[in-house]
């Protein structure tokens, strides 16, 4: 049975939000907020963290982020977000089930992307 709208970020985003679940009753939710920041809430076992506003997780290194995040999870406790800059290029920051890295900053893959990026894991350290 459907539970009625439940309100989880009180700031505006200013992203399309994007999920990912990688265990039962785990659900994780990244978005990028006015300040270019990519946030990050989750969901575990019947409550929402991430504190008021969010966990914020940096921006890329060279610009702001300019379209929503994509997120995707190939193991437990494994999460991998990507993010375009405002220079066109792709990076990414992985949670290894106790930190986030590359630490305070992303890791830059290149390319010359025109659109928000898309992310999928269809096997144990695989993701397209």
């Amino acid at each position: 049975m459907w539970e009625d709208w439940e309100l989880i970020e009180r700031a505006p985003i200013a992203s399309d939000p994007c999920a990912v679940s990688w265990d039962d009753n785990r659900i994780d939710v990244f978005y990028r907020n006015y300040q270019s920041y990519l946030v990050h809430r989750w969901f575990d076992h019947g409550k929402w963290y991430g504190g008021e506003y969010g966990e914020e997780l940096g921006r890329p290194p060279r610009g702001f982020m300019i379209s929503a995040p994509a997120v995707c999870s190939w193991h437990e406790r494994r999460l991998d977000v990507f993010v375009r800059s405002s220079d066109n290029k792709l990076y990414h920051k992985f949670w290894d089930g106790s930190n986030w890295f590359p630490s305070g900053s992303f890791e830059e893959l290149g390319g010359v992307l025109t659109s928000k990026p898309c992310a999928v894991s269809w096997d144990f350290g695989r993701i397209d």
